[in-house]
């Protein structure tokens, strides 16, 4: 039976699984202390010894491409892509608002997905079928970023919300759509971690395989440049 590693760093929480006959076998998450590059890869191990798999079993590896955190995502992608290197074997990049949405397409004709973007800001996207095709939705018809308030104006009503974000703006959706507002709560990330297993599955069955050097991110990581030579940090 194929097997597949599929690893979500996208956020503050971690998570890793094994895809196997069309659905995760074993999964775990975590949630880190902006340290998944010690934590990640002794997670793969234990769940690698308690599923009995020995690497050479697996055959691909799928992981969440973003949007995410700078540094959680460069972890992931960074370890998918050295695991996967290392053993022959083909990797696939998922984005991570389209494996939240994924779980959900059944439930409604509209799936809106949120992460966290911090600083008072979500990332979203909404999926929807067109024309039988399950894709993303909207006239700007791509992921975005918005503060709250932009977010829930954006918003019809009409679409069922999803994703560890979505408890962040749950409170303002209810205020504007009332009892309309369908919101799926999520306090792990093991839906969206379902989400990359079966969209990174479905790649790596067709052999579209390929995932790039570049995380996905939606706004620009917070370095603070260093103070000029000779002039001291007030």
């Amino acid at each position: 039976m194929t097997a597949y590693l599929v690893i979500d760093t996208s956020t503050r929480y971690g998570a890793v699984g094994l895809w196997r006959g069309g659905g995760l076998s074993r999964a775990a998450f975590w949630r880190s202390r902006n340290n998944h590059t010690a934590e990640l890869m002794p997670a793969i191990e234990r769940l690698t010894a308690e599923e009995g798999a020995a690497p050479s079993d697996l055959d691909g590896v799928a992981a969440a491409v973003g949007p995410g955190g700078f540094s959680a995502l460069r972890t992931g992608i960074g370890v998918a892509q050295g695991f996967a290197a290392a053993r022959g074997l083909p990797v696939a990049g998922v984005s991570s608002l389209e494996a939240s949405a994924h779980p959900y397409q059944a439930a409604a004709a509209r799936v809106c997905a949120v992460l966290p973007a911090g600083r008072g800001a979500v990332a979203w996207a909404a999926y929807g079928a067109v024309g039988g095709e399950w894709r993303i939705l909207g006239a700007l018809g791509d992921e975005q970023v918005s503060e709250y308030g932009e977010f829930v104006a954006a918003q019809s009503g009409t679409e069922l919300f999803c994703g560890e974000g979505a408890a962040e703006v749950a409170d303002a959706l209810r205020e504007r759509f009332g009892s309309g507002a369908r919101i799926v709560e999520e306090s792990a990330p093991l839906a969206r971690l379902g989400g990359v297993g079966a969209l990174g599955a479905a790649l790596l069955d067709a052999g579209e395989t390929g995932l790039g050097p570049v995380p996905r991110y939606l706004r620009p990581p917070r370095i603070t440049p260093p103070n000029p030579a000779g002039r001291a940090a007030t």
